[in-house]
């Protein structure tokens, strides 16, 4: 290789190293037309080697803070307090500590309220399901203060969205963890929950109080860690069973014989009546997309339970009196 063709390779290999990570130190210089000792060249990829492994570190650490599903950026507090901003007071950083998401840790000044969230305001879709995920402790004792975990929502305009108070869902509120050890409060919201979202809303975001007593600080010290969002397995609302072959639900307070799907996930529910009518015979048939890949078999009490491929749920009764056959506890994968 001639002396300028190694010069612009080690620029470009520059260039692109510093793109991704820390800037490159390059220890040795060359001029044109003088001759390049091996072990400055030597020296010089050296440098560039480290820099790529460190980049390539990098990309492997941020890939998994994506591919985890967490939503939220630096949820950990890895990075420091960045991309995240108080309404009321300000966070400081503690390391060093024992977070179950790491050793880096916000917290509360003494005697400080603290509230906000993270600045990463997602795009939500109506139509499906997320969770909210936070763990605290409580660093110091004092008599009063309490956290809130919060999911935050805006309109198209960004205003903000209230429901439970200034923000609008608190998955955890007035809480606090025992002395000194983390507790993890979570909580599933949107489609086919019980905290389903309202129809302006366009975005959300994580967010939290920290010391919190009735409007004004306490004397606590909370830390908090794991902070995000997530999009949760698609589920199905829970479907009653067309009942076939003499079956019929066993009635009164009992559950209705019912199937629902939570990923590849099928499970049933519910109390059949009239099975012994039919010793061997077909209850109900499951549509298609929630059937086994092969014939399954559950004990359910003294009688069975088979699923077919085909969808047919098959009940063997031992012709006992009682004259039923539960459901709970059936769920079973649909992928092969």
């Amino acid at each position: 290789m001639t002396m300028s063709r190694f010069i612009t390779t080690l620029a470009l290999l520059a260039v692109a190293t510093t793109t991704l990570a820390a800037p490159v130190d390059i220890p040795n210089q060359f001029t044109a037309g003088t001759t390049a000792v091996a072990d400055d060249v030597n020296a010089n990829f050296t440098a560039i080697e480290t820099a790529v492994d460190d980049n390539d570190a990098r990309i492997t650490t941020n890939t998994q803070r994506i591919t985890d599903g967490n939503r939220i950026p630096n949820g950990d507090f890895s990075n420091g307090l960045a991309g995240w901003s108080m309404e009321l007071g300000s966070l400081e950083l503690a390391t060093g500590q024992d977070g179950p998401a790491g050793d880096a840790v916000a917290q509360n000044p003494a005697n400080t309220l603290v509230r906000g969230g993270s600045d990463t305001w997602i795009p939500i879709n109506r139509n499906r399901t997320y969770r909210v995920m936070g763990s605290f402790r409580l660093l110091s004792g004092g008599s009063a203060g309490t956290l809130y975990l919060a999911v935050r929502l805006r309109d198209a305009a960004g205003a903000e969205i209230t429901g439970d108070g200034s923000y609008w869902y608190y998955p955890a509120g007035g809480v606090v963890p025992p002395d000194n050890q983390w507790a993890t409060y979570s909580a599933e919201f949107g489609a086919g929950t019980a905290r389903e979202f309202p129809p302006e809303a366009r975005y959300a975001t994580v967010g939290f109080f920290l010391n919190y007593d009735g409007g004004v600080e306490g004397n606590r010290i909370f830390q908090v860690q794991g902070l995000g969002i997530f999009e949760a397995t698609p589920r199905s609302a829970w479907t009653d069973l067309s009942l076939t072959g003499g079956a019929t639900a066993y009635g009164g307070s009992y559950q209705v014989p019912q199937y629902r799907k939570v990923g590849d996930e099928v499970c049933l529910r519910g109390l059949v009546g009239s099975v012994t009518a039919c010793p061997s015979c077909t209850m109900a048939t499951l549509p298609s997309g929630y059937r086994p890949p092969a014939r399954l078999l559950f004990q359910t009490g003294a009688d069975r339970v088979d699923i077919f491929n085909n969808g047919s749920v098959v009940a063997y009764s031992d012709g006992d009196a009682s004259n039923w056959t539960s459901l709970d506890g059936i769920c079973f994968s649909t992928t092969p």
